[in-house]
């Protein structure tokens, strides 16, 4: 994500930090062994990265051809919507708001922006014919009942429970980081399309099953210590 360059990406991955540490129960963010070295590893690699494009490109760093450049230019434009891909995702809410007006409840079907808006052939700078925004395509392609199904789905698969933000049975930091991993995915697809692969979607399956087992841990560890509640077994019938 580093590396890419990806402005969504990058706004997706600062909230779902902000989400990650407020939270989190206070007691569950003491660094353990593992997670020192995961940070001192991660420091250390960016550092060389860094350092390397350093070397290799101080004449270009300025120019943004660099690793260094591009990174810094990319936070110079993290909030620019008036050029670049901005501005084509502006153009393609609007006109997609515009076109979904025809068929609100069940969108216009699959694929058919590019039906409606063809792209240019003889122009380099002609627009996609492709929507971007994830939540976007979904709302043009299968109106509010399509949005609705995405995104309850999603919310099914990455809602903080208790067990991701204060179990401390050994599951729980997996399902934390996939938790973690997909909020950033799901906020960043606002201005990225790359659901168009299947990796997210692993991604997103890997973070549900991981939900599933942290929380059928916790109800294993409450049960031990005392006699469920209702609510409890209401909640985790396992």
């Amino acid at each position: 994500m580093l590396l890419g360059l990806s402005r969504a990406a990058w706004i997706g991955y600062g909230i779902a930090m902000i989400l990650l540490i407020v939270m989190t129960r206070r007691g569950l963010r003491a660094p353990v062994r593992i997670e020192r070295t995961g940070v001192i590893l991660l420091t250390f690699v960016l550092a060389v990265v860094m350092l390397g494009s350093i070397a290799a490109n101080v004449t270009s760093a300025s120019s943004g051809t660099s690793v260094l450049g591009g990174i810094t230019a990319k936070f110079a434009n993290l909030t620019n919507v008036t050029s670049g891909t901005g501005h084509q995702r502006i153009n393609e809410l609007n006109t997609a708001l515009t076109d979904v007006k025809t068929s609100p409840i069940i969108g216009l079907g699959a694929n058919t922006y590019g039906i409606h808006h063809p792209p240019v052939i003889a122009s380099r700078s002609s627009k996609n014919s492709y929507i971007g925004n994830v939540w976007l395509r979904a709302l043009y392609e299968s109106g509010i009942v399509g949005l609705a199904l995405l995104f309850g789905g999603l919310l099914r698969v990455l809602w903080p429970s208790a067990s991701v933000t204060g179990s401390r049975g050994e599951l729980a930091p997996i399902a934390r980081a996939l938790v973690f991993a997909g909020i950033t995915l799901a906020i960043a697809y606002l201005g990225t399309d790359d659901t168009l692969y299947m990796w997210p979607w692993i991604l997103w399956g890997l973070a549900r099953a991981a939900r599933v087992l942290a929380d059928r841990e916790l109800v294993v560890m409450r049960r031990a210590g005392r006699i469920p509640s209702p609510e409890l077994v209401e909640a985790y019938p396992y």
